[in-house]
């Protein structure tokens, strides 16, 4: 192998080493920042102490699924939103960009879920147990529906196969051929061109 192989290689490899760090930093970020939306759009229903324990009503219950809702709609349109544009800015490896983009979807996904559990309302489970009846105390900020949680990879994935879609994949060093009107065509890779001569030598 030869010294310009070895060099291709190496910059291939720190090009993907770039394109997963960024993802992943990106949607570490995004992950954090939507846990904190979520905690602000959501109010979060109560359960209420009986003397047979904590109860919640209808009107509480339905609180719920504004829970659900929000989780749903912020990890859509945070995950879209960065699928496309990672997708755009990073386009030169489209197939591990895909299957980043799902990876960086699911961490943003555990990351808003476990930081929403921090910034939220506390168990309400031990400060109802030696409360006095009518006490109340908030529910935890986490989905109760199962499946909402694949919304950001699901996204994510989601945006990067739109642009892949409309735009098509770009990858990087193809020689790209131009003919001429004499029929005679030059190769150009990497922005260095070759001219072929008709008699199949290259020019100087």
């Amino acid at each position: 192998m030869n010294d310009a192989a070895v060099k291709t290689i190496v910059a291939q490899r720190r090009g993907a080493l770039a394109d997963a760090l960024i993802v992943l930093v990106t949607f570490a970020v995004l992950g954090v920042v939507g846990a904190v939306v979520w905690n602000a759009l959501v109010s979060p229903p109560t359960f209420v102490r009986t003397a047979n324990g904590g109860q919640m009503d209808q009107i509480q219950l339905a609180g719920i699924v504004s829970i659900d809702g929000w989780f749903f709609t912020v990890g859509a349109v945070a995950g879209l939103t960065a699928g496309i544009v990672l997708m755009v800015l990073r386009p030169r490896r489209p197939i591990l960009l895909v299957v980043l983009l799902t990876l960086g979807g699911a961490l943003a996904s555990w990351l808003m879920l476990r930081v929403g559990l921090a910034v939220g309302p506390p168990d309400p489970g031990p400060a109802l147990a030696h409360a006095a009846v009518g006490t109340r105390a908030a529910v935890q900020l986490r989905p109760h529906a199962s499946g909402v949680e694949f919304a950001w990879p699901a996204a994510a994935l989601l945006g990067g196969l739109l642009v892949l879609l409309l735009v098509g994949p770009r990858t990087a060093g193809v020689p790209q051929t131009v003919e001429h009107e004499d029929g005679h065509q030059n190769g150009q890779q990497n922005g260095q061109p070759a001219e072929r001569a008709a008699d199949g030598s290259t020019a100087s």
